[in-house]
């Protein structure tokens, strides 16, 4: 799944939890996400911004889950998981022997991907020590940069019935 269709899909705790960081810590972004509403609800930003966070926050959610917001979409999803996901970032890049800076950033993916096994047994490892819907989004998120498309994953995602999401945001 692509950005959009992980914010359409999650569920709205985890949507919500992803828009009050961008609210908290990536002003430009959520400034970004509010001049892209309203010109989508035709009224001025400062109108959103006295519109309680609570009432604005699931139309930015309905705006995030369109085709033409992918980019804040993934701007959002991943300045969220790399500022508040650490562990279960490094925990995955650990456990494939993925070398990176600490805190879940890679420099580099191998050319070729991990075993099947591996990457099944990891899987499972994130889903019993860490958040459902967190692992949920960060393996769709990780499996769909261009050089981390591995097909055992992405049969993974598209089968295991305990790497879907339940209750999801879509109207």
């Amino acid at each position: 799944m692509i950005a959009t269709e992980l914010f359409a899909k999650m569920p709205a705790p985890l949507a919500l939890q992803i828009l009050e960081h961008a609210y908290g810590t990536e002003k430009s972004l959520y400034r970004e996400l509010l001049a892209r509403l309203a010109k989508a609800r035709r009224v001025h930003p400062a109108a959103l911004q006295r519109i309680p966070r609570a009432e604005r926050h699931p139309w930015m959610i309905e705006l995030l889950s369109g085709p033409a917001a992918i980019e804040p979409a993934y701007q959002c999803i991943s300045g969220w998981l790399i500022a508040t996901q650490a562990p279960l970032l490094t925990d995955f890049l650990n456990a494939l022997g993925i070398a990176h800076d600490g805190r879940g950033c890679a420099e580099s993916f191998p050319a070729e991907p991990p075993p099947a096994t591996a990457i099944r047994d990891t899987v499972a490892t994130l889903v019993q020590r860490h958040p459902k819907d967190t692992v949920i989004l960060y393996l769709h998120a990780f499996n769909s940069m261009p050089d981390t498309r591995w097909p055992e994953l992405d049969s993974l995602l598209q089968t295991d019935p305990a790497l879907q999401f339940t209750g999801g945001t879509s109207r």
